[in-house]
């Protein structure tokens, strides 16, 4: 053998492939390219951004693994709901991770139709987004706002509001707290007419 190197070309379902084999002295090693770099980019008919994510995703796949070690990953129907203490009757909570007394948290909560959470304020932020049924959202000045799902809140610490559930059907909220929360109940304003989503 001669101590030169070749280039062994593989083709496969996805273009062509290259892997680089050393033969020097006899001895062959084999060198793996990053997947980026399996490609003739002048040929490929597979959008460079496809290619990219990918390689970032098999590159990344030992430090993925071991995230999703402490990942949660849970079917939403079939979540247990608990009385949401505090606030009138009605109101229901499934902690997903977390815990709202000591530290970040993240819930659904879920409320019946004609619902009012009652007006209140968190020392910390809230970030809320809105899955299922029409709500309407009640400012500390009284004014309203119509909104329905898929809607995102982020209300910053102090801020005083509450919340009406639509007529319609229940009322199903996804909640986040990065620090422990607290809720401080007020009385519920006057309310002004409703600004229309």
């Amino acid at each position: 053998m001669n101590n030169s190197t070749t280039n062994v070309n593989e083709y496969g379902a996805i273009g062509q492939v290259q892997h680089c084999i050393n033969l020097q002295g006899g001895v062959m090693s084999f060198t793996p390219r990053p997947f980026f770099m399996f490609f003739d980019w002048r040929t490929s008919k597979l959008p460079i951004a496809l290619v990219i994510g990918v390689s970032l995703l098999l590159l990344a796949q030992p430090v993925w693994s071991e995230e999703s070690a402490r990942s949660v990953i849970t079917d939403l129907s079939t979540i247990e709901w608990e009385p949401l203490k505090g606030v009138p009757e009605g109101a229901e909570i499934a902690m997903l991770w977390g815990n709202q007394k000591t530290g970040p948290s993240e819930a659904m909560v879920k409320f019946p139709p004609g619902y009012l959470f009652p007006h209140h304020h968190h020392s910390v932020r809230e970030r809320i987004i809105w899955m299922q049924g029409d709500f309407t959202y009640i400012a500390d000045d009284g004014t309203t706002h119509a909104l329905g799902p898929l809607a995102y809140l982020n209300v910053a610490p102090g801020i005083k509001h509450s919340i009406r559930c639509g007529n319609a059907k229940p009322c199903i909220l996804y909640l986040t707290f990065n620090e422990p929360m607290d809720l401080n109940l007020h009385p519920q304003p006057q309310e002004k007419p409703t600004i229309i989503k």
